[in-house]
Order: structure tokens, then C-alpha cells, then sequence
């Protein structure tokens, strides 16, 4: 398998993400196909380092003694002959990189392959945003209004005076105003109410959205490492 087959695969994987309708079909394809990246990388180690298997597999494992074990049986002794590639399937793993969206990929991989499709739980919930922010005295600019909705900035007031006249006390965070104390000057905002809607894998109480751009964003990295010149 060539480099530039699994750049092929990981462009179109990440094609699929961004444009799916969240069919269960198409999320077992889009599962699959992450899943063969990570088999062809196994099978480009295979060959660069000569280990003349006929069957190997991405190792994975929840705890370092399984991961070990799956490393020996597919790589053989890597750990020692080539510490730098273990370390790199290793920060993978779960019990290193402390998410286990290795686990859930190829765990939900064999199922959809193997047993059903996987079941997909919609959740919608709703979100309050701010469209206008004006502060009295305070110019408050697009960027600070679109951190408040991120809920990535909190703005709190008290004991301020515009004109002499005291404002109210009050706190701006993550799309909600409350009020504190009551001023002669009130802050004035208008907000809008927008739906969220999200996928769940039912089985594995893991959010579809969170899970694919993970595995995707993982993968693209561990295969630019793996493929930097005289790495393996």
C-alpha cells in the first residue's frame, strides 16, 4: 500500500465527514474506511520493515499488556528494534492518549461489518446565542460576541457609571445575561434561539460528530509522522 493511496482514502474519509447525512449506511462506510487506512498502515509497516506477514492488523488495546500484545503478534519485537514507531502507534492507544476513540473505531467497525448497522440516538437541543451586544460607554466588537457564544469569554459589570448615572450590575457568559443589581442603565442585547442536532452511536455513548473528526484528525497525523522520510 502506497503512500499516496492512503492520502486518497483519508482525503475522501474526510470528504464523507463533512458532507454525510448521517445515514447508518453511510456512517458504517465512513467507519470502514477509517478503519482501512489504519489496516493499510499496518500493512506499509509490514513491508517496510520486511516482516513477510501474510495477515497483520493495526494494533490496539486498552491497557499497555494488550496493546503489547497485539504489537508482538502483528510487528513482532518493535518495541526494542524501533521505539520510535512503537511510540507512535502507542500515543494512539487509549490508556495513553486518555480518549478511547481508537477502541470505539475498530470495536464499531466490526459490528457494522460483522453483526447489524449501528443504531444513532438524535438529540436536539436548543442554544441561546447573542445577535447584538451594546453596552453603554463600552463598544464591544463581533469577536468578543462570538466568544460569549462560544462560551470561550465572560463579561461581568459592577459598580460602573455612564454619565453619572449608575449601570446595572450584571453578568454576560455563554449567550445568557442575568442581572445582578438594578441601574439606572441597562446593557441591551437581542438573542435568537437555535436548534442543535446531534448523533449519538446508542451502543457506545459516544457523540458520531466528536467521533469522526477525532479518528480523522488522529489518523492524518499519525500517517504524516509515519510517513516522514526514513521514519520506519
Amino acid at each position: 500500500m502506497t503512500k499516496e493511496n492512503i492520502f486518497e482514502l483519508l482525503e475522501y474519509s474526510n470528504n464523507q465527514i463533512i458532507n454525510t447525512n448521517h445515514s447508518k449506511y453511510e456512517i458504517k462506510n465512513i467507519l470502514e474506511n477509517l478503519r482501512s487506512i489504519l489496516e493499510y498502515c499496518a500493512e506499509y509497516i509490514n513491508n517496510k520493515l520486511m516482516l513477510k506477514k501474510n495477515r497483520i492488523y493495526f494494533p490496539y488495546g486498552d491497557s499497555q499488556v494488550k496493546f503489547d500484545e497485539q504489537v508482538l503478534k502483528n510487528f513482532g519485537n518493535i518495541k526494542s528494534t524501533n521505539p520510535k514507531l512503537y511510540s507512535l502507534i502507542e500515543n494512539l492507544q487509549s490508556y495513553k492518549s486518555k480518549n478511547n476513540w481508537l477502541t470505539v473505531l475498530c470495536l464499531a467497525t466490526n459490528e457494522v461489518k460483522h453483526k447489524k448497522p449501528l443504531e444513532l440516538k438524535e438529540e436536539i437541543t436548543e442554544k441561546q446565542i447573542i445577535n447584538d451586544l451594546d453596552i453603554p460607554g463600552i463598544k464591544i466588537p463581533q469577536f468578543f460576541i462570538d466568544q460569549i457564544n462560544s462560551n470561550k469569554l465572560k463579561i461581568e459589570i459592577s459598580g460602573c457609571t455612564f454619565n453619572n448615572l449608575p449601570m446595572d450590575d450584571f453578568t454576560i457568559e455563554n449567550g445568557n445575561l442575568q442581572t445582578h443589581k438594578d441601574g439606572f442603565i441597562s446593557p441591551f442585547y437581542n438573542f435568537e434561539i437555535i436548534d442543535n442536532k446531534n448523533f449519538l452511536l446508542q451502543d457506545y455513548n459516544f457523540d458520531l460528530k466528536e467521533l469522526l473528526n477525532t479518528c480523522y484528525i488522529n489518523i492524518f497525523n499519525f500517517c504524516e509522522e509515519l510517513f516522514k522520510e526514513n521514519f520506519c
